[in-house]
């Protein structure tokens, strides 16, 4: 038998002034060209993220924050809260000084639900219907343009405000050729499917529009079951295979078992699952409570409702909730060494938890949400949990930092520190969300600019 060869990979040259100088020339040279053709020059060499409540939720995206200039897509069968969760994930944005359009593409609107996860506060959310699948893509272009163009002005806030737009949902819609065919026969018939081919013309038209700007689109969609001749059961969502190749990440969404009834509220257990996740590991899931309850606001009795992602950071360290059986074992022997949390009965408050890193003796133990709170308050055991769990750290979106200067990275380092801290105090701040003349101002130009468009 022959003496196995060693495979040798042949070195790189190291580079030379010549070298440097031809290739320098020519990026220069194609980017001057572009910017005279206004064509998208560069590339965005630093990901951007916005910052997210707790711990449950960066390990589920595997990232300390949401990646920005992205395209989401929200994905599960009905009533699992699907809609409300991109309602969250717009909080988000007004959190650190920013907003959200809603685009309504099904006509069941819900706003005392959607209100509730905003805290109520109507002003930092406009809400669009759409009275066809052209109709949707109009608005979203439309509305884009305009924030991009008021924020430009001389007297404009620049890139400094993150605006979310959300189509609830993509296919709920028919193209107005449909409708115009109905229309004319006085019914449906067979036909070919405009919606998926032009869907996915539009999200490879579209995602260039949100690059260099602290933009995010979210968009909804249903998960449709089918069984294959194996009688094993899958998942199929409207619009085509073609619309996955343009989402950063897509976030699954089923509820387990039925809203429960509790004193002073209910609660629905939400399971999340990553089918896709461009900035991070797939499959990754989560398990969080979806509570609502109604309150006393001044005199008139509202819903109120939060995802409750500390419970859930807690849960998942301490049992792996949420996880597969094989995913929470080596999730367990991760973080045990980390922050140790352990559990004990709590009589009539149920259980309780403590931890040795947190600082939490099992002779004080807490509930879940609130040693989550605590968790928030320590970044030296996140990193740790971070680096062990291979969770991704890109720079924080700053509120009031040009949104292409944190590109830069290290440009804004040194004022990140204060910054972050100021957003994780509203981040906790679940019953306080004050909103901002200015944000408002902008709001309405870019509601106006949509107004004065022929349709």
């Amino acid at each position: 038998m022959g003496k196995k060869k060693t495979r040798v990979t042949e070195p790189i040259n190291p580079s030379n002034d010549v070298t440097d100088a031809v290739f320098g020339s020519m990026v220069r040279d194609v980017q001057a060209k572009s910017t005279k053709a206004g064509i998208l020059v560069g590339h965005d060499a630093t990901l951007v993220v916005l910052p997210v409540p707790a711990f449950s939720i960066r390990y589920f995206l595997q990232n300390t924050g949401l990646p920005l200039s992205c395209v989401y897509q929200v994905v599960g069968e009905e009533g699992c809260f699907k809609s409300t969760f991109a309602m969250e994930m717009v909080r988000w944005h007004c959190i650190c000084g920013g907003f959200g359009l809603l685009i309504e593409a099904e006509t069941k609107p819900t706003p005392d639900l959607r209100n509730s996860v905003l805290n109520w506060d109507t002003k930092r959310l406009s809400v669009e219907d759409a009275a066809s699948f052209e109709d949707w893509q109009r608005k979203a272009l439309w509305s884009v343009e305009s924030v991009k163009k008021n924020c430009s002005s001389a007297s404009g806030p620049g890139r400094t405000v993150p605006f979310c737009t959300v189509v609830d949902s993509l296919m709920g819609k028919a193209s107005e050729k449909t409708l115009s065919n109905i229309e004319s026969r006085g019914h449906a018939s067979a036909r070919y499917a405009i919606e998926a081919r032009d869907l996915a013309d539009f999200l490879r038209a579209y995602p260039q529009k949100l690059l260099g700007w602290p933009f995010t689109f979210i968009g909804v969609n249903h998960l449709k079951p089918y069984t294959d001749d194996h009688g094993i059961t899958h998942f199929n969502t409207p619009g085509g295979k073609s619309i996955r190749f343009q989402c950063a990440t897509i976030i699954g969404m089923e509820q387990s078992g039925g809203t429960k009834e509790f004193a002073g509220y209910s609660a629905a257990t939400i399971r999340f699952r990553a089918y896709k996740n461009t900035y991070g590991a797939k499959d990754r899931r989560m398990q969080v409570r979806f509570k609502l309850w109604y309150q006393d606001d001044g005199g008139a009795t509202r819903l109120h409702s939060r995802f409750e992602w500390w419970e859930a950071s807690i849960l998942l360290l301490a049992n792996g909730t949420g996880l597969t059986q094989a995913q929470a074992s080596m999730f367990k022997t991760k973080v045990k060494d980390i922050c140790d949390i352990h559990e004990k009965a709590g009589g009539n408050l149920g259980k309780l938890y403590w931890s040795n890193r947190l600082g939490v003796p099992s002779s004080d133990p807490m509930p879940a949400h609130d040693l989550g709170m605590l968790l928030e308050t320590r970044p030296d055991v996140l990193t740790d949990l971070y680096e062990a769990l291979g969770i991704s750290q890109n720079p924080y979106f700053v509120p009031g930092v040009d949104f292409m200067e944190s590109q830069l990275g290290d440009t804004t380092a040194r004022s990140q520190a204060v910054a972050i801290e100021e957003i994780r105090v509203k981040l906790k701040e679940i019953q306080d969300m004050p909103a901002t003349g200015g944000l408002h101002e902008l709001q309405n130009a870019a509601e106006d600019s949509i107004a004065d468009e022929d349709y």
